[in-house]
């Protein structure tokens, strides 16, 4: 399973993780197309740990999303567009007193550019974008 870039600008082949959607496929192209649409709802402040241990929870948010994306041109064997929507549940906190940490867990529908739909449970350490 592929992730998103680690860089925050990034046009090389990896720039652009799997969809939160159903099933992944290997595509290739030359032109991309991608809308994301994420909305934050906070949903606690905890700021707490368990006793002494070095882990610190500060805030749960959870969010819902949309993404939309087509891939074209060269090497492109279908250009139908590719969707996604669904939820997560995320807490941010910080581990051996000085590193921060997010964590996720989410559930997404989505159609890839074949046509084949799924439901799709992801968790994810570390931001989205």
């Amino acid at each position: 399973m592929r992730s998103a870039s680690p860089s925050v600008i990034d046009f090389g082949s990896d720039a652009l993780g799997l969809m939160r959607s159903a099933a992944s496929v290997e595509a290739g192209g030359d032109r991309l197309v991608v809308a994301n649409a994420e909305y934050r709802l906070p949903l606690a402040v905890i700021e707490r740990g368990h006793g002494t241990w070095p882990l610190f929870v500060r805030t749960a948010h959870a969010s819902i999303f949309a993404d939309v994306g087509q891939l074209r041109g060269a090497g492109s064997a279908n250009e139908r567009w590719a969707h996604a929507i669904g939820g997560e549940l995320s807490v941010d906190g910080v581990a051996g007193y000085a590193l921060p940490f997010a964590a996720s867990l989410g559930l997404g529908w989505g159609q890839d550019a074949r046509g084949v739909q799924g439901l799709t449970l992801f968790a994810r350490l570390g931001r989205a974008f």
